[in-house]
Protein backbone atom coordinates (compact mmCIF):
# COMPACT_ATOMS: atom_id res chain seq x y z
CA UNK A 1 0.00 0.00 0.00
CA UNK A 2 1.66 3.50 -0.67
CA UNK A 3 2.33 5.56 1.69
CA UNK A 4 0.50 9.10 1.78
CA UNK A 5 2.28 10.37 4.64
CA UNK A 6 3.89 13.50 3.25
CA UNK A 7 1.78 16.13 4.22
CA UNK A 8 1.63 19.09 1.82
CA UNK A 9 2.89 22.29 3.52
CA UNK A 10 1.03 23.27 7.03
CA UNK A 11 -2.80 22.92 7.53
CA UNK A 12 -5.22 25.76 6.05
CA UNK A 13 -7.45 26.88 8.93
CA UNK A 14 -10.63 28.40 8.58
CA UNK A 15 -12.49 31.24 9.86
CA UNK A 16 -11.54 32.26 13.78
CA UNK A 17 -14.89 32.81 14.98
CA UNK A 18 -17.38 30.40 16.16
CA UNK A 19 -18.86 29.96 13.11
CA UNK A 20 -15.91 28.66 11.38
CA UNK A 21 -16.28 25.08 13.15
CA UNK A 22 -17.78 23.52 10.04
CA UNK A 23 -14.44 24.15 7.97
CA UNK A 24 -13.41 21.05 6.11
CA UNK A 25 -16.87 18.95 6.56
CA UNK A 26 -17.10 19.26 2.82
CA UNK A 27 -13.64 18.94 1.04
CA UNK A 28 -13.43 18.15 -2.51
CA UNK A 29 -9.48 17.86 -4.53
CA UNK A 30 -8.79 17.75 -8.27
CA UNK A 31 -5.99 15.39 -9.91
CA UNK A 32 -2.95 16.62 -9.89
CA UNK A 33 -0.73 18.59 -12.36
CA UNK A 34 2.64 19.75 -13.63
CA UNK A 35 3.07 23.00 -15.40
CA UNK A 36 6.09 22.38 -17.37
CA UNK A 37 6.08 25.63 -19.48
CA UNK A 38 5.56 28.04 -17.20
CA UNK A 39 7.84 26.35 -14.52
CA UNK A 40 9.38 23.11 -15.25
CA UNK A 41 11.04 22.36 -12.02
CA UNK A 42 7.94 23.23 -9.82
CA UNK A 43 6.26 20.40 -8.05
CA UNK A 44 3.15 18.50 -8.60
CA UNK A 45 0.04 20.92 -8.00
CA UNK A 46 -3.10 19.97 -6.36
CA UNK A 47 -6.81 22.14 -6.20
CA UNK A 48 -8.30 21.64 -3.00
CA UNK A 49 -11.79 23.62 -2.18
CA UNK A 50 -12.73 23.81 1.17
CA UNK A 51 -16.59 24.28 2.66
CA UNK A 52 -17.57 25.90 5.68
CA UNK A 53 -21.50 25.62 5.62
CA UNK A 54 -21.90 27.69 8.86
CA UNK A 55 -20.52 30.69 7.23
CA UNK A 56 -21.73 30.26 4.12
CA UNK A 57 -18.18 30.13 2.19
CA UNK A 58 -15.81 28.16 -0.03
CA UNK A 59 -12.28 28.76 -0.07
CA UNK A 60 -9.63 27.35 -3.50
CA UNK A 61 -6.37 26.53 -2.11
CA UNK A 62 -3.32 25.31 -4.79
CA UNK A 63 -0.86 22.99 -2.64
CA UNK A 64 2.25 21.87 -3.35
CA UNK A 65 4.91 20.12 -1.10
CA UNK A 66 5.58 23.42 -0.36
CA UNK A 67 2.40 24.45 1.00
CA UNK A 68 -1.32 25.77 0.37
CA UNK A 69 -2.34 29.14 -1.09
CA UNK A 70 -5.77 30.51 -1.59
CA UNK A 71 -6.35 30.61 -5.59
CA UNK A 72 -8.74 33.52 -6.00
CA UNK A 73 -11.30 35.03 -3.12
CA UNK A 74 -13.37 33.54 -0.82
CA UNK A 75 -16.49 32.20 -2.61
CA UNK A 76 -19.71 33.41 -0.44
CA UNK A 77 -23.45 32.31 -0.11
CA UNK A 78 -26.38 32.49 2.13
CA UNK A 79 -25.97 30.44 5.33
CA UNK A 80 -25.62 26.82 4.34
CA UNK A 81 -23.38 27.79 1.12
CA UNK A 82 -20.65 24.95 1.04
CA UNK A 83 -22.55 21.82 2.81
CA UNK A 84 -21.22 19.90 -0.50
CA UNK A 85 -18.57 20.28 -2.94
CA UNK A 86 -17.04 18.42 -6.37
CA UNK A 87 -14.26 19.96 -7.97
CA UNK A 88 -13.91 18.95 -11.39
CA UNK A 89 -10.63 17.09 -12.57
CA UNK A 90 -8.68 19.98 -13.93
CA UNK A 91 -9.79 21.99 -11.11
CA UNK A 92 -10.80 24.84 -13.22
CA UNK A 93 -14.56 24.07 -12.27
CA UNK A 94 -16.57 23.37 -8.77
CA UNK A 95 -20.01 22.93 -8.26
CA UNK A 96 -21.14 23.95 -4.53
CA UNK A 97 -24.20 23.15 -2.77
CA UNK A 98 -26.05 24.51 -0.06
CA UNK A 99 -28.31 22.74 2.22
CA UNK A 100 -29.50 24.87 4.88
CA UNK A 101 -29.60 21.99 7.44
CA UNK A 102 -30.86 24.45 10.35
CA UNK A 103 -33.68 25.26 8.98
CA UNK A 104 -35.16 21.91 9.68
CA UNK A 105 -38.16 21.90 11.91
CA UNK A 106 -41.62 20.13 12.48
CA UNK A 107 -43.32 23.77 12.48
CA UNK A 108 -40.93 25.71 10.74
CA UNK A 109 -40.41 27.04 7.73
CA UNK A 110 -38.89 24.59 5.00
CA UNK A 111 -35.99 26.32 2.84
CA UNK A 112 -35.12 25.13 -0.34
CA UNK A 113 -31.18 24.68 -1.05
CA UNK A 114 -29.54 25.80 -4.00
CA UNK A 115 -26.49 24.69 -5.95
CA UNK A 116 -24.10 27.29 -8.26
CA UNK A 117 -20.91 26.80 -10.58
CA UNK A 118 -18.28 28.33 -10.97
CA UNK A 119 -15.08 28.34 -13.29
CA UNK A 120 -11.74 29.59 -12.60
CA UNK A 121 -12.04 32.86 -15.09
CA UNK A 122 -9.70 35.82 -15.62
CA UNK A 123 -7.60 35.16 -12.35
CA UNK A 124 -11.50 35.23 -10.81
CA UNK A 125 -14.42 32.33 -9.70
CA UNK A 126 -17.17 33.02 -11.65
CA UNK A 127 -20.20 31.50 -11.50
CA UNK A 128 -21.41 29.62 -14.84
CA UNK A 129 -25.17 30.14 -15.62
CA UNK A 130 -27.67 29.14 -12.73
CA UNK A 131 -28.58 25.87 -11.80
CA UNK A 132 -32.62 25.55 -11.54
CA UNK A 133 -33.43 23.02 -9.17
CA UNK A 134 -36.94 21.54 -10.39
CA UNK A 135 -39.90 20.32 -7.98
CA UNK A 136 -42.66 18.72 -9.52
CA UNK A 137 -46.08 19.72 -8.30
CA UNK A 138 -46.61 16.19 -7.26
CA UNK A 139 -44.32 16.97 -4.60
CA UNK A 140 -45.39 19.51 -2.53
CA UNK A 141 -43.69 20.39 0.19
CA UNK A 142 -46.12 20.49 3.42
CA UNK A 143 -45.71 21.56 7.15
CA UNK A 144 -44.24 18.74 8.24
CA UNK A 145 -41.39 17.64 5.25
CA UNK A 146 -38.01 18.58 4.50
CA UNK A 147 -36.38 19.06 1.67
CA UNK A 148 -32.34 19.67 0.96
CA UNK A 149 -31.32 20.60 -2.35
CA UNK A 150 -27.60 20.23 -3.23
CA UNK A 151 -27.03 18.16 -0.13
CA UNK A 152 -25.21 16.35 -2.75
CA UNK A 153 -23.56 17.47 -5.95
CA UNK A 154 -21.14 15.93 -8.32
CA UNK A 155 -19.66 17.33 -11.21
CA UNK A 156 -17.78 15.89 -14.13
CA UNK A 157 -16.70 18.25 -17.41
CA UNK A 158 -20.24 19.67 -18.58
CA UNK A 159 -22.23 17.02 -16.23
CA UNK A 160 -23.78 17.75 -13.06
CA UNK A 161 -25.97 15.61 -10.84
CA UNK A 162 -27.56 17.27 -7.93
CA UNK A 163 -28.63 15.05 -4.81
CA UNK A 164 -31.69 16.18 -2.83
CA UNK A 165 -33.40 14.78 -0.04
CA UNK A 166 -36.99 15.05 0.87
CA UNK A 167 -39.10 13.19 3.77
CA UNK A 168 -41.05 13.84 6.59
CA UNK A 169 -39.53 15.17 10.15
CA UNK A 170 -41.11 15.52 13.46
CA UNK A 171 -39.74 17.29 16.29
CA UNK A 172 -36.41 16.43 17.46
CA UNK A 173 -35.96 17.10 14.49
CA UNK A 174 -36.13 13.35 13.86
CA UNK A 175 -36.21 12.19 10.31
CA UNK A 176 -39.12 9.48 9.30
CA UNK A 177 -38.48 9.22 6.23
CA UNK A 178 -36.22 9.80 3.09
CA UNK A 179 -36.09 10.00 -0.72
CA UNK A 180 -33.18 10.81 -2.52
CA UNK A 181 -34.12 13.10 -5.47
CA UNK A 182 -31.27 12.91 -8.50
CA UNK A 183 -31.22 15.44 -11.02
CA UNK A 184 -28.79 15.41 -13.62
CA UNK A 185 -27.85 18.78 -15.62
CA UNK A 186 -25.55 19.25 -19.14
CA UNK A 187 -23.82 22.78 -19.47
CA UNK A 188 -25.07 24.20 -23.06
CA UNK A 189 -22.92 26.32 -24.12
CA UNK A 190 -25.81 28.45 -27.11
CA UNK A 191 -27.73 29.47 -24.35
CA UNK A 192 -24.85 29.62 -21.65
CA UNK A 193 -27.25 27.83 -19.10
CA UNK A 194 -27.75 24.52 -17.80
CA UNK A 195 -29.84 22.44 -18.91
CA UNK A 196 -32.04 19.17 -17.12
CA UNK A 197 -31.45 16.08 -18.55
CA UNK A 198 -34.30 13.47 -18.09
CA UNK A 199 -36.65 12.95 -15.87
CA UNK A 200 -35.70 12.80 -12.14
CA UNK A 201 -34.58 9.39 -10.70
CA UNK A 202 -36.13 8.62 -7.28
CA UNK A 203 -34.42 6.62 -4.34
CA UNK A 204 -35.88 4.91 -1.12
CA UNK A 205 -32.87 6.74 1.55
CA UNK A 206 -31.78 6.14 4.63
CA UNK A 207 -34.19 6.91 7.47
CA UNK A 208 -33.43 6.09 10.60
CA UNK A 209 -31.61 7.78 13.02
CA UNK A 210 -31.14 11.30 14.77
CA UNK A 211 -30.61 13.83 11.50
CA UNK A 212 -26.78 13.88 10.40
CA UNK A 213 -25.91 10.92 12.47
CA UNK A 214 -24.18 8.68 10.03
CA UNK A 215 -25.75 9.79 7.04
CA UNK A 216 -24.13 8.54 3.49
CA UNK A 217 -21.58 10.41 2.34
CA UNK A 218 -21.52 9.95 -1.22
CA UNK A 219 -24.27 8.27 -2.61
CA UNK A 220 -24.32 10.16 -6.39
CA UNK A 221 -21.34 10.06 -9.13
CA UNK A 222 -21.37 11.23 -12.26
CA UNK A 223 -18.07 10.82 -15.01
CA UNK A 224 -19.63 12.27 -18.00
CA UNK A 225 -22.86 10.73 -19.24
CA UNK A 226 -22.30 7.57 -16.68
CA UNK A 227 -24.71 8.12 -13.55
CA UNK A 228 -24.29 5.79 -10.70
CA UNK A 229 -26.75 5.88 -7.32
CA UNK A 230 -26.41 4.50 -4.24
CA UNK A 231 -29.63 3.73 -1.85
CA UNK A 232 -30.51 2.54 1.35
CA UNK A 233 -29.71 -1.34 0.27
CA UNK A 234 -28.84 -0.76 -3.17
CA UNK A 235 -27.08 0.98 -6.07
CA UNK A 236 -28.01 1.54 -9.16
CA UNK A 237 -25.87 3.05 -12.78
CA UNK A 238 -27.79 4.67 -15.35
CA UNK A 239 -25.95 5.67 -18.80
CA UNK A 240 -27.74 8.71 -21.01
CA UNK A 241 -29.36 8.09 -24.18
CA UNK A 242 -28.82 10.57 -27.02
CA UNK A 243 -31.69 8.95 -29.54
CA UNK A 244 -33.94 8.36 -26.81
CA UNK A 245 -33.40 11.22 -24.35
CA UNK A 246 -33.06 9.63 -21.43
CA UNK A 247 -31.28 7.84 -18.64
CA UNK A 248 -31.37 3.81 -19.16
CA UNK A 249 -30.29 1.20 -16.12
CA UNK A 250 -26.93 -0.68 -16.81
CA UNK A 251 -27.69 -4.00 -15.72
CA UNK A 252 -25.30 -4.72 -12.18
CA UNK A 253 -25.00 -7.51 -10.74
CA UNK A 254 -25.43 -7.43 -7.54
CA UNK A 255 -25.17 -10.61 -4.87
CA UNK A 256 -28.37 -11.35 -3.72
CA UNK A 257 -27.28 -14.11 -1.27
CA UNK A 258 -24.84 -11.39 0.51
CA UNK A 259 -25.63 -8.97 2.89
CA UNK A 260 -27.17 -5.74 0.87
CA UNK A 261 -28.34 -4.14 4.27
CA UNK A 262 -26.07 -0.51 4.13
CA UNK A 263 -24.95 -1.04 0.44
CA UNK A 264 -25.00 2.30 -1.72
CA UNK A 265 -23.49 4.27 1.21
CA UNK A 266 -20.95 5.27 -0.76
CA UNK A 267 -20.36 5.30 -4.60
CA UNK A 268 -17.86 6.40 -7.10
CA UNK A 269 -16.84 5.61 -11.25
CA UNK A 270 -13.75 5.92 -12.74
CA UNK A 271 -13.42 8.73 -15.56
CA UNK A 272 -14.33 6.14 -18.62
CA UNK A 273 -17.42 4.78 -15.88
CA UNK A 274 -16.08 1.07 -16.58
CA UNK A 275 -15.13 0.64 -12.94
CA UNK A 276 -17.58 0.96 -10.23
CA UNK A 277 -16.87 0.93 -6.68
CA UNK A 278 -19.91 0.91 -3.95
CA UNK A 279 -19.50 0.80 -0.29
CA UNK A 280 -21.70 -0.53 2.45
CA UNK A 281 -22.66 0.77 6.15
CA UNK A 282 -21.26 -2.30 7.88
CA UNK A 283 -22.20 -2.14 11.18
CA UNK A 284 -20.20 -4.65 13.06
CA UNK A 285 -16.98 -3.62 11.34
CA UNK A 286 -16.06 -7.32 10.39
CA UNK A 287 -17.57 -7.96 6.79
CA UNK A 288 -14.98 -8.63 4.03
CA UNK A 289 -17.96 -7.10 1.53
CA UNK A 290 -18.32 -4.01 2.77
CA UNK A 291 -16.61 -2.45 -0.64
CA UNK A 292 -17.57 -4.21 -3.22
CA UNK A 293 -15.43 -3.46 -7.06
CA UNK A 294 -17.34 -4.31 -10.53
CA UNK A 295 -16.05 -3.98 -13.80
CA UNK A 296 -18.09 -3.21 -16.91
CA UNK A 297 -18.28 -5.82 -19.64
CA UNK A 298 -19.82 -3.84 -22.15
CA UNK A 299 -23.19 -5.68 -21.07
CA UNK A 300 -22.81 -5.28 -17.22
CA UNK A 301 -21.14 -4.95 -14.42
CA UNK A 302 -19.60 -8.07 -12.62
CA UNK A 303 -18.53 -7.70 -9.51
CA UNK A 304 -14.18 -8.89 -8.69
CA UNK A 305 -12.57 -10.53 -5.83
CA UNK A 306 -12.27 -7.60 -3.40
CA UNK A 307 -8.17 -7.75 -3.46
CA UNK A 308 -8.46 -7.71 0.27
CA UNK A 309 -9.66 -3.99 0.69
CA UNK A 310 -11.07 -3.55 4.00
CA UNK A 311 -14.18 -3.05 6.13
CA UNK A 312 -15.66 -1.36 8.79
CA UNK A 313 -18.77 0.69 9.26
CA UNK A 314 -19.57 3.24 7.11
CA UNK A 315 -16.65 3.06 5.00
CA UNK A 316 -16.22 6.36 2.45
CA UNK A 317 -14.74 5.72 -0.77
CA UNK A 318 -12.95 7.62 -3.86
CA UNK A 319 -11.80 6.14 -7.19
CA UNK A 320 -9.00 7.22 -8.83
CA UNK A 321 -9.51 8.84 -12.50
CA UNK A 322 -8.72 5.41 -13.98
CA UNK A 323 -9.90 3.36 -11.49
CA UNK A 324 -6.65 1.62 -10.63
CA UNK A 325 -6.28 2.95 -7.07
CA UNK A 326 -9.17 3.44 -4.42
CA UNK A 327 -9.28 5.50 -1.12
CA UNK A 328 -10.84 4.01 1.72
CA UNK A 329 -11.87 6.38 4.81
CA UNK A 330 -13.56 4.96 7.48
CA UNK A 331 -14.56 7.73 9.81
CA UNK A 332 -16.38 6.61 12.26
CA UNK A 333 -14.20 3.65 13.69
CA UNK A 334 -14.56 4.61 17.28
CA UNK A 335 -11.65 1.83 18.00
CA UNK A 336 -9.09 3.81 16.58
CA UNK A 337 -10.50 7.45 15.76
CA UNK A 338 -11.24 7.05 12.87
CA UNK A 339 -8.69 5.98 9.82
CA UNK A 340 -8.11 6.30 6.16
CA UNK A 341 -6.00 4.29 3.38
CA UNK A 342 -5.04 4.43 -0.23
CA UNK A 343 -4.63 0.89 -2.41
CA UNK A 344 -4.15 0.25 -5.80
CA UNK A 345 -6.62 -1.92 -7.09
CA UNK A 346 -5.01 -5.66 -8.41
CA UNK A 347 -8.01 -7.32 -10.50
CA UNK A 348 -5.36 -10.27 -10.83
CA UNK A 349 -5.35 -12.07 -7.38
CA UNK A 350 -2.50 -13.71 -8.21
CA UNK A 351 -0.41 -10.15 -7.67
CA UNK A 352 -1.71 -10.30 -3.68
CA UNK A 353 -0.31 -14.17 -3.25
CA UNK A 354 3.37 -13.46 -2.29
CA UNK A 355 3.86 -10.71 0.63
CA UNK A 356 7.61 -10.62 -0.54
CA UNK A 357 6.87 -8.92 -4.18
CA UNK A 358 6.10 -5.09 -3.16
CA UNK A 359 5.30 -2.70 -5.67
CA UNK A 360 7.36 0.06 -6.54
CA UNK A 361 7.45 3.08 -8.36
CA UNK A 362 10.62 5.46 -8.93
CA UNK A 363 9.38 8.97 -10.14
CA UNK A 364 11.88 11.85 -10.99
CA UNK A 365 12.00 15.01 -12.99
CA UNK A 366 14.31 16.03 -16.05
CA UNK A 367 15.81 19.36 -16.16
CA UNK A 368 17.41 20.90 -19.08
CA UNK A 369 20.50 18.53 -19.47
CA UNK A 370 18.96 15.05 -19.59
CA UNK A 371 22.12 13.53 -20.86
CA UNK A 372 23.17 13.49 -17.76
CA UNK A 373 20.80 11.93 -15.75
CA UNK A 374 20.47 8.09 -15.44
CA UNK A 375 19.12 5.75 -12.91
CA UNK A 376 19.31 1.67 -12.08
CA UNK A 377 17.52 -0.64 -9.82
CA UNK A 378 19.88 -3.22 -8.61
CA UNK A 379 18.74 -6.36 -6.29
CA UNK A 380 21.87 -7.76 -4.61
CA UNK A 381 24.19 -5.87 -6.96
CA UNK A 382 22.15 -7.08 -10.03
CA UNK A 383 20.55 -4.78 -12.61
CA UNK A 384 16.90 -5.33 -12.84
CA UNK A 385 16.09 -2.21 -14.48
CA UNK A 386 17.75 1.04 -15.62
CA UNK A 387 16.85 4.15 -17.77
CA UNK A 388 19.34 3.82 -20.76
CA UNK A 389 19.77 7.15 -21.95
CA UNK A 390 17.46 10.08 -21.51
CA UNK A 391 18.88 12.65 -24.03
CA UNK A 392 16.17 15.02 -25.57
CA UNK A 393 13.77 14.42 -22.60
CA UNK A 394 14.41 17.69 -21.05
CA UNK A 395 11.95 18.59 -17.92
CA UNK A 396 10.19 14.55 -17.95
Amino acid sequence: MPCYRVQRGQYVEGPSDKEGVSFGLAISLSDESVNITRNPLTSPTVTLAVGCYTKGLVRVYLCTTVGCIQKGDDITGNKGFGYSLSMAKDGKSIAIGGADTDSISPAGQKKDGSVKVFTWTNGNWEQRGNVTIERPSSRKLLIDRYSLQGYYVSLSGDYLAVGTLEGEVTPGPRFESAELITQVYKWDESRSSWAKLGGEIVKPFYNEGMFRVNWPLKPIAIKRNTLAIGSKSSAAVYSWNETSSEWLARKLELDTTAETDGLGWSIDLSNDGTILAIGRNVEDGKADDAIRMYTWDGKRYKQLSNGGLPGGPVPAISLSGEGNAIAVGLPFDAWKGGKTGVYKYQTSASVCVSPSEVPLRISLTTDNRPEETSWELRVDSEVKRSSGSLAGNMYT
